[in-house]
């Protein structure tokens, strides 16, 4: 009887799969601190876009960063 409950669990559990979403969409944009402890280095972005590559569409992430502080005497 115990195998019986735990068969008919395990199915009920794995045959209604649902699709997952995707973990990002066109135009949104990320912002970042970079940090070491409590001193600032710099901000990082990244923005995703659509663009077409050999016919199919595909996501086009553009980074940029830079750094603040004493970090830019430092870095360059």
């Amino acid at each position: 009887m115990k195998k019986i409950i735990l068969l008919l669990l395990f199915v009920s559990t794995v045959s209604f799969d649902s699709q997952k979403g995707d973990a990002y969409d066109v135009g949104e944009w990320f912002k970042f601190r970079i940090h070491y402890g409590f001193i600032n280095a710099g901000y990082a972005t990244m923005e995703v876009k659509e663009a077409t590559l050999n016919n199919r569409k595909v996501f086009h992430v553009i980074g940029k960063g830079y750094t603040t502080g004493m970090s830019r005497f430092f870095l360059k």
